[in-house]
């Protein structure tokens, strides 16, 4: 689904960057290969735990799924699987504005 939103948006701006929570970077790969993913992948263990007001990033469950501005501002966090469709329609109602 990332990997499309990309694809489709790509031109308008849109980029899309993973985050792995695994400590090593191996397994990281070893996942990214499995499932063909063609964007960055960060390795960030620690935002697992982190719940800082400074670490905007701290999470509570995987996957999530952040739609970030050009601004660095978290516009929509979504816990767990969601649609393509929902994340698609709320892109496209941010690069709109």
């Amino acid at each position: 689904m990332l990997q499309e939103l990309q694809r489709k948006y790509e031109r308008r701006g849109v980029a899309v960057v993973g985050i792995s929570a695994d400590a090593k970077s191996a397994t990281a790969a070893k996942f990214a290969s499995k499932l063909n993913i063609k964007y960055p992948l960060l390795i960030d263990p620690a935002l697992m735990t982190s719940e800082s007001e400074e670490d905007k990033f701290g999470l509570l469950g995987l996957p999530t799924t952040f739609i970030i501005d050009r601004n660095g501002i978290i516009r929509k966090k979504v816990i767990g699987f969601t649609y393509q469709t929902e994340v698609e329609a709320f892109l496209v109602e941010l690069l709109q504005n």
